[in-house]
């Protein structure tokens, strides 16, 4: 039994995890975890059996692209480690982390996300924050992504409403009591819900800024209006389940006028 089950849900992007399963392997030591691929892709199955032959790891085949959240529930259903991690396909490991990340996990029973990184070492706009409401989403959409952007810092664990998907990490036990991922979201917000549901289940999500990957950044997604179309939905459900009425109602409005001046 491993200590920590780490998760990648593969769609379109087989030839980005040969890299990121180099940059674990290379870093980590092999019986300190395992990895399990939920592949959404039918044709790229050849090719993750290409690469079951030189990294150990267990696949599980989808029918479809049955989205993230759906993907990762049943990947989740055969982890045994402890903890859990859900990881991008186009994430690139920069240093030895998992024993860390494990203690922190189970020490403070809490989610954690790691810091993502450019390839030039700035942080990436968006890998934690605040709960969404709508006064938010406007403010974001008016200030320059270059604001969210600074180096990383030494190691500092920060209390956030929620955490990036991309380098998620939570207790097992604590995934099973919040029923998982919830499979209504298709793409995006899935992971600021399941935060959402910790923090009101009582547990912390913390954000350690120190703890660095290096996110290449949507390698895996199909067309900008298909990628825009799933994200206002998941938008519109997240609020949907945690906002009040009046913005639920206002949100078609904001996400109109952001089509027309994005």
């Amino acid at each position: 039994m491993s200590a920590i089950s780490l998760i990648f849900v593969n769609y379109r992007s087989a030839r980005y995890l040969e890299s990121a399963l180099q940059s674990l392997f290379a870093q980590e030591k092999e019986e300190d975890f395992e990895i399990i691929i939920s592949n959404n892709d039918a044709e790229e199955t050849v090719t993750l059996h290409g690469l079951q032959a030189r990294y150990p790891f267990t696949l599980v085949e989808n029918r479809g692209n049955i989205g993230f959240a759906a993907a990762c529930n049943r990947a989740a259903a055969q982890a045994s480690g402890e903890v859990i991690g859900f990881l991008n396909p186009d994430i690139l490991w920069r240093e030895k982390l998992l024993p860390s990340i494990i203690a922190i996990v189970q020490n403070e029973q809490a989610v954690i996300g790691l810091s993502l990184l450019t390839t030039q070492g700035l942080q990436q706009a968006y890998d934690h924050g605040h709960a969404p409401t709508l006064s938010r989403l406007f403010l974001n959409h008016l200030l320059p992504r270059s604001l969210w952007r600074h180096a990383s810092t030494n190691l500092s664990l920060r209390s956030v409403d929620w955490v990036s998907g991309c380098t998620l990490f939570l207790p097992q036990a604590l995934f099973s009591q919040l029923g998982g991922f919830d499979e209504d979201f298709f793409l995006y917000y899935e992971d600021i819900d399941l935060c959402m549901r910790a923090k009101l289940a009582g547990r912390p999500v913390w954000y350690a800024s120190g703890f660095a990957v290096t996110h290449l950044g949507g390698k895996s997604q199909p067309s900008r209006a298909s990628q825009k179309r799933a994200y206002f939905a998941s938008q519109r459900r997240y609020f949907g389940k945690h906002r009040p009425l009046w913005e639920r109602l206002l949100l078609p409005l904001f996400q109109k006028a952001t089509r027309v001046f994005s």
